[in-house]
This record gives structure tokens, sequence and C-alpha cells, in this order.
């Protein structure tokens, strides 16, 4: 898949949803494992071109109304 959508919380809970690619999925989801965070999700795009609008769509439809992040990098760890 081209887009990963979090396993780890459920839709109806989520506040914020964050947008990233490559390794920094790995420190965001250390950081939700550490706040036990269960409303802000973390989707992963695995490919950016051709970008994959029919999953991109879906995924905002699931999270339609929540606040919407594209994460480039972690500056500051205290705050997720």
């Amino acid at each position: 898949l081209e887009v990963l959508d979090d396993k780890n919380v459920v839709a109806q809970n989520v506040q914020r949803v964050l947008f990233c690619t490559g390794k920094i999925y790995y420190d965001l989801f250390q950081m939700q494992k550490e706040e036990k965070s269960t409303d802000v999700a973390i989707i992963r795009l695995e490919q950016i071109y051709p970008f994959p609008h029919n999953q991109f769509e879906a995924i905002m439809k699931k999270y339609a109304g929540k606040e919407f992040i594209w994460v480039q990098e972690v500056v500051d760890q205290t705050s997720f």
C-alpha cells in the first residue's frame, strides 16, 4: 500500500492526524507509544509520486473534521 493508516487508534477518538514519510514515522510512533496517545493518528505515505489520490482521499474522509498536519521533522519531542 502507498498510504498506511494508523492501526493503533480509533478514528472517532482522533483529534489530530499527522502525515509523514520515511523514518520520521518511527520517531512519531515512539512518541505515540511513550505518551500512550490515542487521539493522534500517524499516517505514513510510502509513495509520493505518482501520488496515491484514492488512498489519500479515503484517509481524509475517514478523519474528516480533524486537524491535519504534515510532519517533516521532529524538533521538540516534549509535545506530541
